[in-house]
């Protein structure tokens, strides 16, 4: 996803982060390779600007999000859709099953 402001994206400046605090290039090289620029690639690696989700936390793991996935597309693909009523059943199945509120 490029940003409103510029022409590159988030996982051009994760990976230019990681090039700048695993392998040592320059912040100014990581701007030049990456086109980020300096002071953005500086504020991350510093920990000045912290990238934090907005909203509440997720309900499900990522393991159980994909598990919940699946097995939608696997009922899609036998021919029975799903509605919300019934994913969000499944997902109440996930949460009893690992013993979380919900």
């Amino acid at each position: 996803m490029a940003t409103a402001r510029g022409k590159w994206c988030l996982d051009d400046l994760d990976k230019a982060m990681q090039e700048v605090k695993e392998h040592g290039l320059s912040i100014r090289k990581a701007s030049y390779k990456y086109g980020i620029p300096r002071s953005t690639i500086h504020d991350h690696v510093t920990g000045k600007i912290e990238r934090v989700r907005h909203g509440p936390s997720p309900v499900l793991t990522e393991e159980e999000e994909s598990e919940l996935v699946s097995w939608v597309i696997k009922m899609a693909e036998i021919g029975y859709g799903q509605t919300r009523i019934q994913v969000t059943e499944m997902v109440k199945k996930i949460l009893d099953r690992t013993g979380r509120p919900n």
